[in-house]
């Protein structure tokens, strides 16, 4: 056993080395610490007992409560940074929350957007722009060409 000087979780605290052979053994000894090291360096922009964007209700589809905070917390986000980042499961609605915070961000107003995304998932952000966004058919219809040339 010994005092951990280096850098990262284990700095300054007493570590049986010895004990750890798998990154399972690693996150339940160290997972604690690691959780609250994450929250002091990246607090939450958006807690579930805040109020979600309301212009979420302007959707034609409406998120599921997770997805309503992700969005929120997104949207305030960009209103400070040049870009963000939505990093989810598959199956979680990433396209949709993307839709979503850029709804919300632009204040439900008609906007460019650059979106970033693999070639396959292309013809899933045309169908996604015409399922979510409330936008009159002319819109729909640039939006849907944008993102496939995209």
């Amino acid at each position: 056993m010994a005092i951990d000087a280096r850098a990262g979780p284990t700095r300054g605290v007493l570590v049986d080395h010895d004990n750890i052979t798998d990154i399972a053994t690693y996150l339940r000894q160290f997972g604690p610490f690691l959780a609250e090291r994450i929250l002091e360096t990246y607090p939450p922009l958006q807690s579930t007992r805040d109020p979600v964007a309301p212009l979420l209700t302007t959707l034609l589809r409406k998120p599921l409560p997770a997805q309503a905070v992700a969005i929120s917390g997104t949207a305030k986000y960009l209103r400070k940074a040049k870009a963000a980042r939505i990093v989810a499961e598959c199956g979680a609605g990433k396209t949709f929350m993307a839709l979503g915070t850029i709804h919300v961000v632009a204040e439900g107003r008609p906007t460019t957007t650059l979106v970033m995304c693999p070639s396959h998932i292309v013809h899933t952000w045309a169908r996604e722009v015409l399922m979510t966004v409330l936008a009159p058919e002319p819109l729909s219809s640039r939006l849907c060409a944008t993102v496939a040339i995209a």
